[in-house]
């Protein structure tokens, strides 16, 4: 059945209220009932067993039966920074990288970036991304859910996310440096930020400005990748060479 989450505000003292959303899930879908049991997550701090007491409104209000500290995902936690596709490939990727585990996805204007949005589209745009994302963490059993961030040039979004043990770019004028022998070089890095450039790839302000935020340059091979497939192919690798999956039912067993 998975994870429910939660908004930190909607906590109030032994109860948590679920959404519409969640309550048509929980209701028609699952056929739950006043006295059945869920787990449910409020994505950064906690995990709740509940007890369901009814359905008010649509909602579901449940009493909390146990309380305990999220259980702590293996290896460093990941922030995407991603060129803005054009289109609807935002949407696919950003489900995509929240099913692989990405901690923190931020949506970056480039020097060559085909989509920027204004400032009430890109407001609607972190909504529906972050939706997107918490359904993709349900499916994906994660006990946890990234933040979307609003998109921003990536000077400004940079400035916003500068605590990272570890930063990297991925370039494809790179050859001769790659993955594996920077993980040989910092094996156990806190956090990682990964960035990603759009489809024209980085121009040479972009590779300006990531140096001076001291991101590496690294190459992901031969091929020429569509952004939205570097970004997702991007995380795979950094997961893989960093151990980084998260112990997804671990919070079961605790």
């Amino acid at each position: 059945m998975g994870y429910f989450f939660v908004d930190a505000g909607r906590v109030q003292g032994d109860a948590l209220l679920l959404g519409r959303e969640d309550g048509r899930h929980v209701r028609h879908v699952l056929r739950m009932k006043a006295g059945d049991n869920l787990l449910v997550s409020d994505g950064s701090r906690y995990l709740y067993d509940v007890e369901i007491k009814g359905y008010p409104g649509g909602e579901v209000l449940c009493t909390i039966v146990k309380q305990r500290p999220l259980p702590l995902r293996a290896g460093p936690r990941i922030t995407l920074f991603q060129s803005v596709p054009k289109g609807a490939r935002m949407d696919w990727l950003v489900q995509k990288v929240s099913e692989l585990g990405v901690h923190e996805i931020v949506p970056v204007y480039m020097e060559r970036s085909v989509r920027t949005f204004s400032e009430a589209q890109a407001l609607r745009r972190q909504d529906r991304w972050q939706r997107i994302a918490v359904q993709a963490a349900k499916q994906s059993d994660r006990v946890d859910y990234p933040h979307v961030g609003r998109p921003r040039p990536l000077p400004e979004a940079l400035d916003h996310r500068a605590d990272a043990s570890l930063s990297l770019y991925f370039d494809e004028k790179e050859g001769d440096r790659f993955l594996k022998e920077i993980r040989c070089a910092v094996p156990k890095p806190e956090g990682i930020r990964l960035a990603v450039g759009p489809e024209g790839g980085l121009s040479a302000e972009d590779r300006l400005v990531l140096g001076g935020a001291r991101f590496v340059p690294v190459s992901l091979g031969k091929r020429v990748l569509r952004t939205e497939t570097a970004g997702m192919v991007a995380v795979a690798l950094v997961q893989y060479e960093w151990d980084t999956v998260q112990a997804a039912n671990a919070g079961r067993d605790s």
